[in-house]
């Protein structure tokens, strides 16, 4: 469902109803101008910006696009809640279904990590699943204009080697394992990778220090600022890495639990999503969040209905 962010008279953000949740829409990077909304950094679904003498920047809480909203050139555009449409496989969605990975059993080394296609680093360490009777796997990175390959003994993953030169921002490559019994040759897997060009990471990283500087709490600030920011340009394993980070500092927050489950979802790996949508199902359920336990209930359906599919 989708939901705009209006421009009102009011000299004020207009309140969502006093005693629900919020369904956080987006956040509050600048405002400027003879009305400052002081001290309010989010938008929540049903609430209502001034429009007399703002400027107000704004980050979109689940696509992550940015926008620069100016009294005299305002048009409609909106920020979208949280919604299934986002995820491949779910319906009205435009993304292609990826079959489980991590299944138990694999006839070819699957890649595992890194999440995702698009790679903010640029010495990322490989894992794969492991073929069964497999003795050494050969491991093969190639772009037009570089390539290197190892071979790795007795193990499913490879950290990046130093010997190695690193991947080449905005250049795509082809990731190759090859999966050995003996002398010999079982099926192989092909992976396409990218490195996010530098103008592009420049602007992340600057639009990452402007989050921080808005001293929100912790988990708003991952999983409405960081998250977003990450996963609209496809980084899925800074993504994951950011969300597992706040979960370890001790966060009980059923969104981050969602949107990391959404993030193994769209990598891919259904059965690590589920656990993390029961989790988050627990927790709302505990601090009586119900847009929250809405939003994972929801996605457990959809991931029962991809495992159940043929």
């Amino acid at each position: 469902m989708l939901s705009a962010l209006f421009l009102s008279p009011t000299a004020a953000v207009a309140q969502a109803s006093p005693g629900k949740h919020c369904v956080p829409l987006a956040l509050i990077l600048t405002s400027s101008g003879e009305r400052q909304l002081a001290g309010k950094k989010v938008i929540c679904q049903g609430e209502q910006l001034p429009a007399s003498g703002n400027k107000v920047s704004l980050l979109c809480s689940v696509t992550g696009q940015v926008l620069s909203l100016a009294e005299i050139r305002w048009r409609p555009k909106r920020c979208r809640a949280s919604d299934l449409t986002l995820i491949p496989c779910a319906p009205g969605s435009r993304g292609q279904c990826r079959r489980n990975r991590g299944a138990e059993e694999a006839k070819a080394p699957t890649l595992l990590t890194p999440y995702g296609s698009t790679l903010l680093n640029r010495r990322p360490a490989f894992s794969w699943q492991p073929v069964a009777g497999a003795t050494r796997y050969f491991i093969q990175v190639r772009s037009r204009e570089q390539g290197w390959a190892t071979w790795v003994d007795n193990a499913s993953s490879l950290s990046y080697p130093a010997d190695k030169p690193a991947l080449v921002a905005g250049s795509s490559y082809t990731v190759s394992i090859y999966a050995y019994q003996g002398n010999a040759l079982r099926e192989p897997s092909t992976t396409q990778l990218s490195i996010l060009p530098n103008k592009e990471a420049q602007q992340l990283q600057e639009l990452i220090a402007q989050i921080k500087s808005l001293n929100l709490p912790k988990d708003e600030e991952v999983y409405l600022g960081i998250d977003a920011a990450y996963s609209s340009r496809g980084l899925m394993m800074e993504s994951v890495q950011v969300l597992q980070k706040r979960l370890k500092e001790g966060s009980r927050n059923p969104a981050i639990y969602t949107a990391l489950g959404d993030r193994y979802l769209q990598a891919g790996f259904s059965a690590k999503a589920k656990t993390e949508y029961e989790t988050a199902t627990t927790t709302a359920e505990a601090t009586a969040n119900q847009p929250e336990l809405n939003k994972a209930e929801a996605r457990l359906k959809l991931v029962a209905q991809l495992q159940n599919s043929p």
